[in-house]
């Protein structure tokens, strides 16, 4: 019985001792477990602060392009002011020089009729005095003839003086001669009156002006460039007087008429037309049955430097010219054409220019 109680005693002290085994084992177990969440939880902080540490630079970066993009806008929209700015300036320059050299060409014009003037009036003036005594020197001559000297040696000497002259062919030349210097001397006069049209000096000042007096000058003076090739036909409404600067618009008929000529090859027709747009506007149409031009072509004639020609022919500054002198007298030029058909130039003006204050300023506005 004793022994039975020790018996119990030591399976009651190993039961002891294995649940404490036991109870250790499972300590151990849930530290390693613990231990492993706690650094689990430790790698997913760490994991979370990268995170976060990444995406704070991500969007410093979002933020840096962002900015970078906005600046590069900026710097966009300053180079497109600088080159609007650059184009203007570039622009004032060439109307500057175009200014200049029509300037010019109205003052060496105007001197060139002031010096043909002088000797032309000198030699209109004595033309008539040069017919009465030529005439007055025939009829000493006839007299002469008709009552040869009685001395048979000066009669030979003065038969042998008249058959050596030919004085019928003589004469004949001398009509010829004659009728020869008052056409040219005609000629000189309308040439001089021309010039004197087609520059007229407007000193800075708008003036009320026939445009049928410039476009006949105009023509005229381009005679030569016309003559045995190409019939200019005229076809004149009744316009009033159109406020502007005479010599400026002349030099838009000047353009617009060589280059008229120039579209047409061998022989041909311009046909130069006014009338009245309603009460404020007159309105005049060149039409040429020229080569023509392809719609690429015509949309880039008046753009300033652009020539179909050959080089050293053209400046392509003449169209641009007129488009701006027209354009800052309140009018507008348009062209219309057709290849192997023609050309038409159409030149709108107002009877007092609408916008004035153009006149001062260049610029062009596109149509």
């Amino acid at each position: 019985m004793q022994l039975a109680g020790w018996i119990g005693i030591g399976a009651g002290a190993l039961g002891l001792v294995a649940g404490a085994a036991l109870a250790a084992t499972t300590r151990r177990g849930h530290a390693r477990r613990t231990a492993a969440l706690e650094a689990r939880l430790a790698a997913l902080t760490s994991d979370l602060a990268a995170a976060r540490a990444a995406l704070g630079e991500r969007d410093e970066l979002v933020a840096r392009a962002a900015e970078l993009d906005r600046r590069a806008a900026a710097l966009d929209t300053r180079k497109r002011e600088v080159e609007r700015a650059i184009d203007g300036v570039s622009h004032a320059q060439r109307q500057v020089v175009q200014s200049e050299k029509l300037a010019s060409l109205g003052r060496m014009a105007a001197g060139v009729a002031h010096e043909f003037n002088n000797p032309a009036q000198h030699l209109i003036i004595n033309l008539p005095f040069l017919r009465r005594a030529i005439d007055r020197l025939r009829r000493v001559l006839t007299v002469t003839l008709a009552h040869p000297p009685a001395d048979p040696a000066a009669a030979r000497e003065l038969q042998k003086a008249v058959d050596e002259a030919k004085l019928a062919r003589t004469n004949a030349d001398l009509d010829e001669i004659l009728e020869g210097l008052e056409e040219g001397a005609t000629r000189i006069g309308e040439l001089v009156r021309d010039l004197t049209t087609f520059s007229r000096m407007d000193a800075g000042e708008l003036k009320d002006v026939d445009l049928h007096e410039g476009l006949d000058a105009t023509i005229r003076l381009l005679g030569y460039r016309f003559k045995d090739r190409v019939e200019v036909e005229r076809d004149y409404a009744a316009l009033p007087a159109v406020r502007c600067h005479a010599a400026q618009i002349n030099h838009v008929f000047m353009n617009v008429l060589s280059n008229a000529a120039d579209a047409i090859p061998g022989r041909g027709h311009v046909w130069v037309k006014t009338e009245r747009v309603g009460a404020e506007r007159v309105r005049v149409r060149v039409t040429d049955d020229g080569g023509g031009m392809d719609a690429a072509t015509l949309a880039r004639i008046f753009d300033p430097f652009f020539t179909t020609k050959e080089p050293g022919q053209g400046t392509g500054l003449g169209l641009a010219t007129s488009y701006d002198i027209v354009n800052r007298h309140g009018g507008t030029i348009t062209a219309q054409s057709d290849p192997g058909i023609g050309t038409v130039f159409i030149v709108e003006l107002p009877v007092v220019p609408t916008f004035a204050e153009n006149l001062g300023h260049t610029g062009r506005s596109g149509e």
